[in-house]
């Protein structure tokens, strides 16, 4: 048998992620010897890249391999012929892991998850993507959503921001493995057009709607947390990460500084509030402290931790058994609100919409419950209120009728 190329080529042994390195013979030259050639190759993100070295010692060709790991790492693969997309949108969740929260990367890995990633679209490679791909990835989710009724519009929306965003990341940084973004033109260009799944308009329940619930739920461990969604219009991260501490009883108020998040099984973790204008002091009227005081009568707790909403494990609710009972309980009393998948069912989102609507009928200002909501912009406080915008415009009808009333009485006495 002839002997090996390289004999440290033969004998190396290199571990997951180190690349490849092999040996083999070049062709004779004039003086009848055939140089060695050392191939290299290196995948990282589903990119493969791959070079020949001829006439190199071994160390060179390692060092070699060494420096084209970093520039891989670094700047992306020298070809996109092997770059899948399930590869590029990998790439951009690792960029999304660094940039953005916690929870924004966990909403965007399950997005790949259970959607991207199991998809055939996942496995098309970069160098023959087109939008016909696309249009079939989303009808198929489409199909599946409307068959099992488990997600709606929505989430077919985030499929494509993820997608999207994973194609100009490529674009922007990585432009050998992919020249053009397939959805661009997503809302422009009937090339794609994202299928549409009705949509039930989220809306606040009426004062009756929202005592016939706080009656059916009376008794139940659930109550005072009801009860104080309702009166606070907090979000449920927002009020299932409430401790004793974050009551002022002397002031009678609650003060927001964190969020419970919900991990795999039953762990959690409390994050920073959604953006800066999410750390507020909420008032509290006498039948939320009475409340308060019913839910501590209670006198569970857990060694170390001071978590108002607890199970009688001492755990903190989880959302989804909140969110669970609250449609199971708007079902049993026939209250409809929010549409969740292709059902429309009582959540707690639902009690927040309503708590500014009972506000604002009760004419405080907008400022006002765009604090107490903790939004950072006042518009999309407007969008939580039922007939908010009818009335702003009533309202600044009314202004202008009174304007122009005092220019003609003006004119007139002049």
């Amino acid at each position: 048998m002839a002997d090996a190329p390289c004999a440290q080529c033969a004998k190396l042994k290199r571990g997951y992620g180190d690349g490849g390195l092999t040996a083999s013979w070049g062709p004779k030259r004039a003086d009848g010897t055939r140089p060695v050639r050392h191939h290299i190759s290196l995948r990282v993100n589903g990119v493969q890249d791959r070079r020949m070295l001829t006439g190199v010692a071994h160390a060179e060709a390692v060092r070699q391999l060494k420096e084209l790991k970093g520039t891989v790492l670094q700047n992306g693969a020298s070809s996109s012929r092997h770059t899948t997309v399930g590869g590029l949108v990998k790439m951009y969740l690792d960029n999304t892991q660094i940039k953005r929260s916690a929870g924004t990367y966990d909403s965007y890995e399950e997005i790949y998850r259970l959607h991207i990633g199991p998809s055939r679209l996942a496995n098309v490679r970069l160098a023959s993507i087109s939008t016909a791909d696309c249009q079939r990835f989303f009808n198929e989710r489409y199909a599946k959503g409307q068959e099992t009724g488990e997600w709606g519009e929505r989430r077919i929306e985030m499929m494509a921001h993820v997608l999207r965003a994973s194609f100009n990341l490529g674009m922007s940084v990585r432009p050998q493995l992919i020249s053009w973004n397939p959805l661009a033109r997503l809302k422009k260009s009937p090339a794609i057009a994202l299928p549409k799944i009705p949509t039930f308009k989220a809306r606040a329940l009426t004062h009756d709607q929202a005592m016939r619930l706080l009656d059916a739920i009376k008794g139940h461990d659930h109550e005072h947390l009801y009860w104080l969604l309702l009166g606070t219009g907090l979000r449920i991260g927002e009020a299932l990460g409430l401790q004793w501490s974050d009551i002022d009883w002397t002031r009678r108020a609650v003060r927001v500084e964190a969020k419970l998040k919900p991990l795999k099984g039953r762990r959690w973790k409390l994050e920073d509030p959604k953006s800066e204008a999410g750390r507020r002091w909420i008032p509290l009227v006498d039948e939320l402290m009475g409340a308060l005081e019913a839910q501590r009568a209670r006198g569970i707790r857990r060694f170390g931790e001071d978590f108002i909403f607890i199970d009688q494990l001492g755990e903190p609710y989880t959302q989804d058994s909140v969110r669970n009972h609250m449609a199971f309980l708007g079902d049993k009393i026939g209250i409809e609100g929010e549409r969740t998948g292709s059902k429309k069912t009582v959540t707690p989102h639902d009690l927040r919409r309503s708590a500014a609507t009972f506000l604002h009928g009760q004419a405080v200002p907008l400022a006002a419950i765009q604090h107490i909501l903790g939004h950072t912009d006042i518009q999309t406080t407007m969008r939580y209120i039922d007939g908010a915008s009818e009335e702003l415009a009533r309202q600044v009808q009314e202004a202008m009728d009174q304007a122009f009333s005092q220019m003609r009485a003006t004119r007139s006495t002049s």
